[in-house]
């Protein structure tokens, strides 16, 4: 373990935090001016949809004045983005528009663990497989490599949503091997039993795949390239003449190979957020790209100002811990902060 009291690592670290604390603030304000930017009215299309556009005008209209002040749209943009900013720091993002009197956290935290269990379990899988099969490739060489590379092509360079859409349209559609959509059947309710737990792993295993195949793919490329490099560096060939074995290189290099990985992570974690929100709409999983999803379709400011902070948020701690966890593995970051010869 390292220590960062009274050393350069400190200051490393403060820069860092202080880095995401900017970003998020930014990040933050954008969240705000996006939903403000959108055409049509959040209250307008409340009321119409909660009289279904009849009644008399002089009632619409009283019923629309009452809800503009109840989500305070009639105070003046910067008096608003002042209190979303000073409700931000307490987690209060109001009631949700459309679900009223739901709260938008409420709506959000419901939705998030469907999709952190969705990413959390694709990164893990694809992490482990993929280093694998690209360390495999690259030790093996010959034919084991030419067999494997053009899958690593393919899967790492396939979107997601298209190839979910493959997937529902032949195991759904075609074959009738999985469902098409939704994380359980309708007959069920969410709970902790063994019938309920196989009824949602049926229906997550298309939204998985068509999430952990490409990682795969992008994954097993990263490591193929990286163990190729450290094989062939002098480092090795030096080792090699030391009389060191070769399971011995071979641990040393795949720990080297690793770390270029390792800086990729930040990079995968806010693609796969973003390509996981279009996901969960192909399959109308509930998570928290669904509830984006039909929030902006409802134009419900509340929830999508909610829902995207707590995306941001999760990326740049993500991101944070990345950052801690490369200085553990990497030597030569820590030398360098404390002034040591590398």
């Amino acid at each position: 373990m390292f220590s960062v009291r009274g050393s350069g690592l400190l200051i490393f670290f403060s820069r860092k935090f202080v880095f995401y604390v900017i970003t998020f603030v930014v990040s933050l304000s954008l969240v705000w001016l996006l939903p403000h930017l959108m055409p049509g009215n959040p209250v307008a299309h409340l009321v119409f949809s909660i009289t279904s556009g009849s009644g008399q005008s002089e009632v619409l209209h009283r019923l629309y004045v009452y809800w503009v002040q109840k989500f305070g749209l009639n105070l003046p943009l910067y008096v608003q983005y002042v209190i979303f900013i000073k409700n931000m720091v307490t987690f209060n993002f109001g009631p949700s528009i459309v679900g009223y009197p739901t709260m938008a956290l409420a709506e959000v935290l419901y939705a998030l663990p469907w999709s952190l269990l969705l990413l959390g379990s694709a990164v893990v899988v694809g992490l482990v497989i993929g280093v694998y099969l690209g360390a495999a490739a690259a030790f093996q060489k010959g034919i084991y490599d030419k067999l494997l590379y053009p899958f690593f092509l393919i899967g790492s360079n396939m979107p997601y949503y298209w190839f979910a859409l493959v997937l529902v349209a032949v195991f759904a559609a075609a074959l009738h091997i999985f469902p098409a959509g939704s994380a359980w059947s309708p007959n069920w309710i969410p709970q902790l039993s063994l019938g309920f737990i196989q009824n949602f792993l049926w229906h997550f295993t298309l939204p998985f795949i068509s999430l952990v195949i490409p990682y795969i793919g992008s994954t097993a490329i990263i490591m193929r390239t990286t163990t190729q490099s450290e094989i062939s560096s002098d480092y090795m060939e030096y080792s090699e003449t030391l009389g060191l074995s070769r399971t011995k290189l071979l641990k040393y290099a795949l720990k080297n190979a690793l770390l270029p990985l390792l800086s990729q992570l930040p990079l995968y974690l806010g693609g796969a957020f973003a390509g996981q929100i279009v996901l969960e709409v192909v399959f109308n999983y509930p998570g928290i790209g669904e509830l984006i999803y039909s929030s902006i379709l409802n134009k419900d400011f509340n929830v999508i100002q909610c829902a995207f902070t707590f995306i941001i948020l999760v990326v740049l701690v993500g991101n944070f811990m990345i950052d801690v966890l490369y200085v553990y593995v990497d030597p030569r970051i820590r030398s360098a902060y404390k002034g040591e010869k590398s």
